[in-house]
């Protein structure tokens, strides 16, 4: 099966000398398509720097990042590469205030130079698929914090990218609505074939994923199977 992610010998260094902090030490990683896989581990570990590696937000010390079977490269490059490729849900929705939840997920449609119609379809289908087409119109202070979540979902699914992101995103969220994103993080894998990595610390749902795995110290634990209740 096609690897959407993989990390060879990733590695992340802060600092010189003495001083030197190995955030991520020598990571291999990859993360098939339709894939859906947690990252669990304590605060410090390494998973947030992993994850903005991944995303080509920061560029390792060492090793390589490929995605969808190319090697990801920095400047520009990894900018159009990444708005074409990957999408991104963190802890907090970031949506625009002033935009209803239709903009906000044609925005980025948008700024990628589809045309105002089919940036549209492409929003209300997405919307809909979430379960949230009705709050199209709505702005981000009328819809609840899980409303908020799919919306910031949707907007992440906008561009179909190969693999998404997601930092924490339910740690906002009670169980009930923060087991819905996971619900329908796992249907994205599925359907559309998008693999997924999320970084979490919430055990409450990991039933949904296909592979559980731990961080420690910068060093990545053997996968674990998932977690069943």
């Amino acid at each position: 099966m096609t690897a959407m992610l993989e990390l060879r010998g990733v590695t992340r260094v802060y600092g010189t000398g003495e001083n030197a902090v190995r955030a991520v030490d020598g990571v291999d990683l990859r993360i098939l398509r339709g894939e859906f896989v947690a990252l669990l581990g304590p605060s410090g570990c390494g998973k947030t720097t992993l994850l903005l590696m991944a995303g080509l937000l920061d560029a390792p010390t060492r090793g390589e990042v490929w995605i969808a079977g190319r090697r990801a490269e920095g400047g520009d490059k990894a900018r159009d590469f990444r708005r074409n490729t990957i999408g991104f849900v963190f802890q907090k929705p970031n949506l625009i205030p002033f935009l209803t939840a239709e903009e906000n997920v044609c925005l980025g449609m948008r700024i990628n130079d589809v045309s105002r119609a089919q940036a549209r379809v492409r929003s209300l289908e997405l919307l809909d698929y979430l379960g949230v087409a009705a709050r199209a119109g709505n702005y981000p202070s009328q819809l609840s914090g899980g409303e908020q979540q799919r919306i910031a979902i949707a907007r992440a699914l906008a561009n179909r990218p190969a693999l998404i992101l997601a930092d924490e995103p339910t740690a906002a969220l009670d169980s009930a609505r923060g087991r819905r994103v996971f619900e329908q993080f796992k249907r994205v894998a599925s359907e559309l074939g998008t693999a997924i990595i999320c970084v979490t610390h919430d055990h409450r749902s990991l039933d949904l994923v296909d592979r559980v795995l731990e961080m420690s110290d910068g060093q990545l634990i053997p996968a674990s199977a998932p977690v069943r209740p």
